[in-house]
């Protein structure tokens, strides 16, 4: 598994936003993943964590997996999911994503959050576009491998 790059202040993965997540993303092949487990700081309802939460691991995972699949970076244009069972604070869980299509103009991804005895907590869909390259330059210059912060992040990275 490969660590994919982080950028400090992101809500999904950023180590320094203290109100974020920092969530660690891997690529095998062509899956991304990261391990979560949310805490009392993110829930919507007592006992569940907040949906806004959940579409956010997931959007990072399936943009991760549309990264990737072209080796430029890409903004979210829609996402869709699907809650299948509330996800309470504490428990483990894995959000995977692959990309599923290439349509030329966009890129279509999927994912979805299982524990480790199967259950899907959700599931989501989504559109993503490459960035121009002006845009992309400008946010890899912000990204860094964890382990690995003075040097430059390239496509290869991803």
């Amino acid at each position: 598994m490969k660590a994919l790059p982080r950028y400090r202040k992101c809500f999904v993965c950023g180590r320094d936003n203290t109100a974020g997540l920092d969530v660690l993303f891997y690529r095998s092949g062509k899956t991304v993943t990261a391990d979560f487990s949310g805490d009392h700081h993110h829930v919507g309802f007592p006992n569940h964590l907040h949906g806004g939460i959940i579409s956010s691991l997931l959007d990072e995972a399936m943009g991760w997996a549309a990264v990737g699949s072209r080796g430029k970076m890409v903004q979210t244009w829609e996402i869709t999911i699907r809650f299948h069972r509330p996800l309470p604070p504490g428990k483990s869980v894995r959000a995977e994503a692959w990309l599923e299509e290439d349509k030329g103009r966009y890129l279509c991804a999927a994912g979805r959050i299982v524990d480790k005895e199967g259950h899907v907590y959700a599931r989501g869909i989504g559109k993503y576009f490459p960035l121009p390259g002006t845009q992309e330059k400008e946010i890899l210059r912000e990204l860094y491998i964890e382990g690995d912060e003075d040097r430059p992040v390239t496509p290869e990275d991803y």
